[in-house]
């Protein structure tokens, strides 16, 4: 289901919700104008002590109608006061938080997870897809830690694994890198020549039965983009030098962040070269 196609089942809910509401308060409006009504006549009916019928109990009748209709009035106002202030507050703040439910639904957005390292993000139900596009600047932190993940993934003859990296014999996008992440021409190129070797190497296995190609692009990583089938994990980078936490996002098809993070990587993916 698409963005428009949620807005519009969202506005036939509105209007449906909105009918109820009216009739719900057209019904609390006469019960509590009864209820007003019914304790001023008690009251009225207790100042009249002539015309009380006598009782055993001087004065019980008295006493019973003019606390039942002080009670009445009371309950009436309370009721009023509930239903104008507290419970349409409520309501208008659930109408805000459908809102915001179906603005997350139509972006796609699962999880945002406060840091990349975390374990809330289940790397190996990720790794249980059949395409795999990965997208970064080649670190050895994330390729070492799944390993072994990625080992599995490669030994399945229906997979597909495509790594792309920023191309390491272009000294624009070496610039580019070292500008933005501050590392060293050595390090950078490095760090992505030693990638591409890793994932050549499981491309080379003789165990490996999934397609697996590794790519450059002339395209510098803004963020970190792992596309399992349906999900995508886009890990943002930071401008500060010291080691901070990133968050992460983890959104799904058929969602407006998903497609625009898949698009992205369809048309890196076609100016890449294989390596």
């Amino acid at each position: 289901m698409n963005f428009f196609s949620l807005n519009k089942l969202f506005a036939k809910r509105v209007k449906r919700i909105t009918a109820e509401r009216e009739n719900t308060t057209l019904r609390i409006v006469i019960t509590i104008a009864f209820l007003f009504f019914l304790g001023l006549l008690l009251l009225w009916w207790a100042s009249l002590e002539n015309y009380l019928p006598e009782s055993k109990w001087p004065g019980s009748w008295n006493i019973f109608a003019s606390s039942v209709g002080s009670a009445f009035l009371t309950s009436s106002l309370l009721v009023l006061g509930f239903d104008l202030i507290a419970r349409r507050a409520f309501a208008e703040e659930l109408f805000i938080t459908a809102g915001i439910a179906i603005n997350l639904r139509s972006a796609g957005l699962k999880e945002v997870i406060p840091y990349f390292q975390s374990e809330e993000i289940k790397w190996n139900r990720l790794f249980e897809a059949t395409i795999v596009t990965v997208f970064f600047l080649g670190s050895a932190t994330w390729t070492n830690q799944f390993f072994a993940d990625i080992q599995k993934l490669c030994h399945r003859k229906d997979a597909q694994l495509t790594i792309l990296l920023p191309n390491p014999l272009s000294s624009s996008v070496m610039k580019e890198v070292n500008n933005r992440f501050q590392y060293s021409v050595s390090i950078s190129k490095n760090m992505i020549i030693n990638a591409r070797n890793q994932f050549k190497e499981f491309a080379k296995d003789p165990k490996t039965l999934a397609k697996v190609s590794v790519r450059y692009s002339d395209k510098v990583p803004q963020l970190s983009l792992f596309k399992f089938d349906g999900t995508i994990v886009a890990a943002f980078y930071t401008y500060q030098k010291i080691r901070t936490h990133i968050p992460t996002l983890i959104v799904e098809r058929p969602g407006i962040l998903f497609k625009f993070f898949a698009d992205e990587l369809e048309y890196i993916l076609s100016n890449s070269t294989e390596t």
